[in-house]
């Protein structure tokens, strides 16, 4: 997560350099920072954070309408993505009657709504349940083949890590493996995680 918040701009390294979409973060002053973070960057958090008072439609829109985009504008991209997600009927409805699977389809449309170059998702499966949480990274698995939208990822489970293209196991701050699926089949390449995460010596967040 400490990696997560830095190569998002939440936290500034001490050392070193953060290049996004050929951008050094690091030396961006404050107002260019936010106003980066916003054009660029998805965040997908495991709790979901959504706001309990506002619609899904409400929710999923809060990136543009804080850019000042027009209303049309708007109701037209939310409408598209809620399609793109299945969550067009939840569209009205406030988070608290809504499933696990179907806020999570409404932070990740929230996330993508502003055409970013990155989403962060930081155990965007934390919270759900088996079924929910295939979708969910089948979604994000057709956005990275289909759309070429990076996903970086933080888990700790080994099923939801088979999704990615790579898998960098980190500890103490420093890479100690890394796997790559290239043309792996899906059950070849969970066992090859699956492996690395149970040895005693590869212990650790995966990303």
């Amino acid at each position: 997560s400490t990696l997560m918040n830095t190569v998002t701009t939440i936290d500034m390294p001490t050392g070193g350099k953060v290049l996004i979409g050929g951008k050094d973060v690091t030396h961006m002053r404050e107002s260019e920072i936010g106003q980066f973070r916003c054009r660029n960057l998805g965040f997908v958090y495991q709790n979901y954070h959504l706001l309990e008072t506002h619609t899904i439609f409400e929710n999923i829109a809060m990136p543009m309408t804080l850019s000042g985009e027009k209303e049309k504008t708007i109701e037209r991209k939310v409408i598209q993505l809620a399609r793109k997600l299945g969550i067009e009927r939840e569209l009205d409805k406030y988070p608290s009657v809504c499933s696990g699977g179907q806020k999570q389809r409404a932070a990740i449309a929230r996330a993508l709504i502003n055409s970013p170059i990155l989403i962060a998702a930081d155990e965007p499966t934390g919270n759900l349940d088996s079924a929910s949480a295939q979708q969910v990274m089948e979604l994000f698995y057709r956005l990275n083949r289909q759309e070429g939208t990076t996903v970086l990822m933080v888990t700790h489970d080994p099923y939801t890590a088979c999704y990615t293209s790579r898998v960098i196991f980190l500890r103490d701050g420093r890479i100690v493996k890394e796997v790559r699926r290239g043309e792996k089949k899906i059950g070849e390449y969970y066992r090859e995680i699956l492996a690395v995460s149970a040895s005693g010596r590869m212990r650790g967040p995966q990303l």
